[in-house]
């Protein structure tokens, strides 16, 4: 193992491996269980749309960390039953762990494309496999390695420990461009280990009937954020968040070669895969983020996530559109007219106390609007401090450029359910998910609180299609009233057909004359 000056031991114990770093002790559990499917994820619905376009994770490399057996040395996968992937063992020499099989498997269950693999044993990963616990800098990633695995977690006894691995966690995230994904427990109720799904930059994935919880404290980073960020559709930990890694690399693929995104820089940021994620989710009966529906304050909330499963299902097929709908930049003020397709997302700086704006119109009620933001904490290369912006989201109504709320009784005859005001203090997420929204002209906007070093912003949403009602006297369906349209109109002029109505007849009385011309012309343009 790396780092041999420093003193740490293994033990098994009851399936998972312990060992001492300094004056803190680390576990690293393994997440097992089985891969049977709960409910869809989206991977055959992306499939059927894209076909021979469909990404593979190709040119997209993976790091598998996994808990590495009494000696650390049992983490690696077998070499032999993944032959078109090319495994670099990163802890020293291993035999073959069948955790770190079934989590490969699982992942190239949707990634076949990602040809190459790093493997490290979890504890000298923190240590100077990686991350460099207690020492240096975090080691640069080896060339092409985009996605890093967490099928396990760990606990300490030593919140100064937690704090410098966590922090080196985070700062290596936005070093790197990396996309972390990282399991929390399997057991109901267990709450959330610190290591490692605690962290802020990275993904933290679980199942549907697995741990949740919010972060804990004592003297810990970040207290009482809400984790897991997402939940998979399998049965366990272990096979859900290399689902969640298999996607990212998906999307990292996306971001370089599908031509609606591929020019556009910020389309592989880390915390644009993770919005894209997380907006992309699907929302099980029963999800709320426990926004308030009466009163006051009805439609607001300070708990972004659903406790038990986060921002929702993993879903490939509404992430994949949501990244392929593009980037599309917000105003500094309510801007006059739409700005906001109906899928995409926006990476944006914002300066204290200031906002950014973007622009929808729907034309009849929707069953649900999603909109997401999340960013980044910025850690110190010393790793002896950190800090980390206050971002509120909202939806607003919109009359001409004046914005009028939808909280409290005002939004009442606006939308059915849901959230449009998301204002934690603590967590780096916010999210809307707003149902039942009635027809009209709305403005989502991300306010930034005073205070805090100033780092981007990833936005992103999914608002359903909705056609504009078509015009009288547009004839041909193009949403202009012109020259197309008299033509038609004229061809049929005199009485209809005894076969049923003809096309010109707009005022429905069986003829086409001078009333159905006039009609035609009050909406001419």
């Amino acid at each position: 193992m790396r780092n041999p000056n420093r003193s740490w031991s293994q033990r098994g114990r009851e399936g998972c491996w312990a060992g001492v770093v300094a004056s803190g002790t680390l576990a690293a559990l393994l997440l097992g269980g089985s891969a049977n499917a709960q409910v869809p994820d989206g991977f055959a619905d992306l499939s059927a749309r894209l076909g021979s376009a469909m990404p593979t994770g190709s040119g997209i490399g993976l790091g598998q960390v996994e808990a590495g057996g009494t000696n650390g040395d049992v983490y690696a996968p077998n070499a032999g039953s993944f032959p078109n992937q090319t495994i670099t063992l990163m802890s020293g020499a291993s035999s073959v762990s069948g955790h770190a099989n079934m989590v490969l498997s699982t992942y190239l269950g949707r990634s076949p494309g990602s040809s190459l693999v790093w493997s490290w044993e979890a504890l000298d990963w923190l240590q100077g496999g990686f991350l460099n616990f207690g020492a240096g800098a975090p080691l640069l990633p080896p060339a092409g390695l985009k996605v890093f695995n967490h099928s396990w977690i760990a606990g300490n006894n030593d919140p100064a420990v937690d704090n410098d691995v966590m922090r080196r966690f985070d700062y290596q995230v936005t070093r790197d461009g990396s996309i972390e994904c990282v399991g929390t427990g399997n057991g109901s109720g267990a709450g959330t280990p610190y290591l490692m799904s605690s962290q802020f930059n990275g993904i933290t994935i679980g199942h549907a009937n697995g741990a949740n919880g919010d972060t804990i404290g004592g003297g810990r980073d970040g207290a009482g954020r809400m984790k897991p960020d997402i939940v998979g559709t399998l049965s366990a930990s272990s096979n859900c968040t290399p689902q969640v890694a298999a996607l990212a690399s998906l999307l990292l693929e996306t971001a370089a070669t599908d031509p609606s995104v591929s020019s556009n820089p910020d389309a592989d940021d880390p915390q644009v895969i993770k919005a894209a994620i997380l907006a992309g989710a699907t929302h099980p009966a029963g999800w709320t983020n426990e926004s308030a529906q009466a009163g006051a304050t009805r439609g607001v909330t300070t708990r972004p996530l659903d406790f038990e499963w986060g921002a929702g299902y993993v879903n490939y097929d509404r992430s994949h559109l949501i990244l392929t709908g593009g980037e599309q930049a917000p105003s500094t003020s309510v801007p006059a007219e739409s700005t906001a397709e109906r899928l995409g997302w926006s990476r944006t700086t914002i300066t204290s106390g200031t906002s950014r704006y973007w622009r929808f119109e729907i034309f009849e009620e929707v069953d649900e609007v999603v909109i997401l933001a999340t960013w980044p904490r910025v850690v110190a290369a010393n790793f002896a401090s950190w800090s980390m912006m206050n971002i509120d989201l909202r939806l607003h109504r919109v009359d001409g450029t004046t914005l009028l709320p939808l909280s409290g009784d005002d939004g009442l005859p606006y939308f059915d359910s849901g959230t449009v005001v998301s204002e934690s203090d603590v967590d780096n997420v916010e999210l809307l998910v707003v149902r039942g929204l009635e027809p009209g002209e709305y403005v989502f906007e991300i306010f930034r609180n005073v205070g805090a070093t100033s780092t981007s912003v990833a936005v992103a949403w999914i608002i359903p299609e909705t056609m504009p009602p078509t015009p009288v006297g547009d004839i041909n369906g193009d949403g202009v009233v012109d020259g197309a349209d008299l033509g038609l109109l004229l061809i049929d002029w005199g009485n209809c057909p005894a076969k049923g109505p003809c096309n010109g007849d707009l005022n429905g009385d069986g003829m086409v004359d001078g009333v159905d011309l006039g009609l035609m012309l009050q909406n001419w343009g």
